[in-house]
């Protein structure tokens, strides 16, 4: 059995690969009335083969077969953590001058450096070399703290696999000068995952299964994990004593040897016997220029549907402030609301309750302000003490009220550090943003627009 997320529109989901179909588990999971998060699903071992095969077996008819391509996403929802073993392999650990040592070596990889399989790998300017590390990794199922190596597998949901992307030459440098590892395992999309989430059931001997790693088809490791010097019981034993691992975190168990250089182009492919093949592209990071026409173009759609299949206006209120926040020109996005009275509040965005700062007319944060109930205004940017969490050197670019039934209820609001990045084409694609709310909120229950869930 194989669990994934992929992506559908802007929402994440929850699929399985169920016989030759991969089949919409989340829409089971709605049609059951289950609201669980993957964290919980984890901590009461819903992923484990029986109990899914259970559950479908009632609700089958409610998990559609997904259609087309799958844009995969990662394999577990914002990971607490990433552990990893360094130097498991001894012969990993030989061609790099290092020798085995008796106690495992941990270090971390921060979970912003994750990108799902098909994602990219990007080479930041100036890091030198840049290895590929193929490893099995654990997705841990339950929080938990001091765990004996006689209990930790029942701490562990599943594998899946895991490239330990290194800057190198950076890595070097640190040991050099006994520092951690930190920015050499860290940097952004330096930790690929997936595809896949097998759980610990349908794998019968975690240490029987092959590891191999190509580059442009060519293959560059190729081991078993019956080589892993310190095994799976001693690694969640040894890490627990020093940090709670709790749901939905990962630990990555070390590379065999045969790592080397990637270089932009280069498609790398870590595959686990019997847990999948995760395939990544690597591009140099300074080959990511921005064409504004093209990204605004390309968020279109993606607003579009996340307005569209939202339950309320705040929920449609938060996903196009997060969507808006994807242009790189933007340092902020806001969306604030208008009071029948002409008094501006806030949100509710972000999970944020509606127990909000109200704004009375004439005042602002960052220099908004309604002064009518039928015009927004910019003003000057506040000195108020009580606002100074906003940047005073902040200023509103473009200010575009939402109105609808023929009253202004919202005002989307972006700021800009750079104010010539601002033109007509950002005006009128966020006037057509603003109409599509309003339109949403003049075809549904207006006054549920700020509820909070």
């Amino acid at each position: 059995m194989k669990i994934f997320a992929y992506r559908h529109g802007d929402r994440r989901r929850i699929g399985i690969v169920d016989g030759p179909f991969s089949r919409d588990l989340t829409a089971a999971l709605e049609a059951a009335g289950v609201v669980d998060s993957e964290q919980d699903l984890l901590r009461s071992d819903f992923f484990r083969p029986q109990r899914i095969s259970a559950f479908l077996k009632r609700w089958r008819r409610y998990a559609p077969k997904i259609e087309g391509k799958i844009q995969f996403d990662l394999p577990v929802d914002r990971p607490s953590k990433i552990l990893a073993v360094g130097r498991n392999f001894a012969d990993h650990a030989r061609e790099l001058g290092n020798e085995v040592e008796k106690e495992p070596i941990f270090f971390a990889k921060m979970p912003d450096s994750m990108v799902p399989h098909e994602g990219v790998i990007r080479i930041p300017k100036g890091v030198g070399r840049v290895d590929h590390e193929a490893e099995l990794a654990l997705v841990i199922a339950r929080d938990g703290r001091d765990i004996s190596p006689e209990k930790a597998f029942s701490y562990v949901a599943g594998y899946t696999c895991l490239n330990d992307v290194t800057a190198r030459e950076l890595q070097g440098a640190d040991k050099a000068k006994g520092r951690p590892w930190l920015r050499s395992k860290s940097q952004d999309t330096f930790c690929p995952v997936g595809p896949y989430l097998v759980p610990i059931d349908d794998v019968l001997d975690p240490y029987q299964l092959k590891i191999t790693c190509r580059v442009n088809g060519a293959v560059r490791q190729s081991a078993s994990t019956s080589e892993m010097v310190h095994k799976i019981p001693a690694v969640i034993s040894a890490l627990s004593r020093t940090t709670t691992l709790r749901a939905g975190d990962l630990v990555a168990l070390g590379t065999p040897a045969g790592v080397g250089a990637l270089a932009p182009g280069d498609v790398v492919e870590v595959e686990i016997e019997g847990i999948g093949c995760l395939r990544n592209s690597v591009v140099a990071a300074e080959e990511a220029t921005f064409s504004k026409a093209a990204a605004l173009a390309a968020l279109r759609p993606r607003l579009r549907e996340a307005i569209e299949t939202s339950r309320d206006g705040g929920e449609a209120f938060e996903r196009v402030v997060a969507l808006l926040d994807e242009l790189p020109h933007c340092h902020w996005t806001g969306i604030y609301r208008v009071e029948p009275t002409g008094v501006l509040g806030l949100g509710p965005f972000r999970g944020k309750p509606t127990a909000h700062i109200t704004i009375q007319p004439g005042k602002g944060i960052c220099g908004r302000a309604i002064s009518t109930n039928s015009a927004i205004v910019v003003d000057d940017v506040t000195k108020d003490a009580d606002y100074l969490a906003c940047s005073l050197e902040t200023r509103s670019e473009i200010v575009i009220p939402i109105r609808a039934h023929g009253a202004p209820v919202a005002e989307i609001d972006i700021d800009s550090d750079r104010p010539s990045a601002f033109d007509a084409a950002d005006r009128a694609f966020l006037e057509d943003v603003a109409a599509q709310l309003g339109s949403f909120l003049e075809r549904t229950h207006l006054p549920r627009m700020w509820d909070d869930r």
